[in-house]
């Protein structure tokens, strides 16, 4: 008696299970702004489904710093304003509301939020920094860009370079040359 009620739990503990591993993940529906994928290099990521369930396309694309952004739609992106957000990362879906002229670059902007980030665009460094002050964001591989001029005898170098991940974008700071 014992043995056929255990086959009989074995089955269903298998149905079970199996039945679970039927079961697809829905993506959430993308906004306008949203991208919908991102391709880096050889890979490319989804990250929500267009609307009516459309399958995201591979030709309405946006190039930034090396990663292609595709939307469910054609995009007219405008150059920014002072003080747009340019860009925000909820987790990992990004949304593109403008892009930043040729002669700035994208800054994160402090904000309370610590699961969103926004970017801004800022002239590239000009200034001098101040003691502490961010001068750059980048990693060794694809560069540093300057937000302000460290004082001659320093250099702008990413704050944590024994660390290396080539798509991780650092803060650097300036240091004193050695």
């Amino acid at each position: 008696m014992l043995l056929p009620c255990f086959i009989i739990a074995l089955f269903l503990a298998a149905s079970t299970f199996s039945m679970t591993l039927n079961r697809h993940y829905r993506r959430p529906i993308c906004e306008f702004s949203q991208s919908c994928s991102y391709a880096y290099q050889q890979f490319t990521f989804e990250l929500c489904d267009c609307p009516n369930m459309k399958a995201c396309p591979t030709n309405h694309g946006i190039q930034l710093k090396g990663i292609t952004y595709q939307f469910c739609s054609a995009r007219k992106l405008t150059m920014c304003e002072p003080d747009e957000i340019a860009a925000e990362v909820d987790i990992i879906q990004t949304s593109i509301y403008c892009v930043c002229p040729h002669t700035e670059i994208y800054v994160k902007r402090k904000d309370e939020s610590k699961s969103v980030v926004r970017y801004v665009c800022q002239e590239k460094g000009k200034k001098e920094c101040e003691p502490g002050e961010i001068c750059g964001v980048g990693n060794p591989i694809i560069g540093i860009k300057p937000l302000c001029q460290c004082q001659e005898d320093q250099q702008c170098v990413p704050s944590d370079s024994d660390v290396f991940n080539p798509i991780s974008i650092q803060n650097a700071t300036c240091m004193y040359n050695i």
